[in-house]
């Protein structure tokens, strides 16, 4: 069976994701994966843990801008979710 999963990360450890699980929470993720990193650490735990989790046919939900999501698609409003 196909999942959903949902990715939120924040670049600063004093932003707050509640804005983006909510917004995931709201379309229906199975489950969500969350880092919050400094811009400057380029590693994110979790974002590499959903990696491992995906099989094929599965969908990852994003709310605004993430590393794992094409440039052009980057560009839309924060405010976006995307597939």
């Amino acid at each position: 069976m196909n999942k959903v999963f949902g990715y939120a990360r924040v670049s600063t450890l004093d932003h707050n994701l509640d804005t983006q699980l909510d917004a995931l929470q709201r379309v229906g993720c199975d489950e969500i994966f969350q880092d919050k990193r400094t811009g400057m650490s380029t590693s994110r735990p979790a974002l590499d843990e959903l990696q491992a989790k995906l099989r094929s046919g599965d969908t990852v939900m994003t709310v605004g801008r993430c590393p794992i999501l094409p440039v052009k698609a980057q560009s839309r409003p924060f405010d976006s979710i995307y597939q």
